[in-house]
């Protein structure tokens, strides 16, 4: 895509209404994930998929031979608009096959929703581990769960000093 433009984006260009701001969207774990059809024989290759508003969309590495869940660690950056708190952010949980991809699940929160998990997971944390201390289950359409957090990202921090790779709590 060279260019992603929609109605919504003229206020934006000219900073009349939008009030974008950074955050990182931290992906623990799946689980409770049905087989992919077509595969009988061999477990579900896992990776998260990411689309919001105007960021491209983002993936997580293939997790080989997940099956019906796995540990991910994986997170993403993205804007938010917070004048905009409809805008959808879909989750979606695929299967990759040698040929093509299939979905297994999927979620879809609004901005507000987004901006209810930072506060529950991002906003008040001092460190940060990878437990379920840190991370809100939320349930997958048609079954399963995804373990997610969001933190603000501080762009006048510099990233070198941001471990993701806790694991003890």
């Amino acid at each position: 895509t060279f260019f992603r433009w929609t109605g919504s984006n003229l206020p934006s260009v000219w900073h009349l209404r939008s009030k974008s701001r950074a955050v990182e969207i931290f992906v623990w774990k799946v689980d409770g994930l049905r087989s992919s059809t077509g595969k009988l024989l061999k477990a579900n290759d896992v990776f998260v998929e990411c689309h919001h508003g105007r960021n491209e969309p983002m993936r997580t590495r293939v997790h080989n031979n997940a099956g019906d869940g796995c540990i991910m660690k994986e997170s993403f950056q993205m804007n938010i608009d917070e004048n905009n708190p409809t805008e959808p952010l879909t989750l979606l949980i695929k299967d990759q096959s040698i040929v093509m991809t299939s979905e297994l699940a999927r979620l879809t929160l609004s901005t507000v929703e987004l901006c209810g998990i930072e506060d529950q997971t991002g906003k008040r944390r001092v460190t940060f581990n990878f437990c379920t201390d840190h991370f809100v289950p939320l349930g997958l359409a048609p079954q399963g769960q995804i373990w997610v957090a969001v933190a603000p990202v501080d762009e006048n921090s510099h990233m070198e000093d941001h471990d993701t790779l806790g694991c003890g709590c």
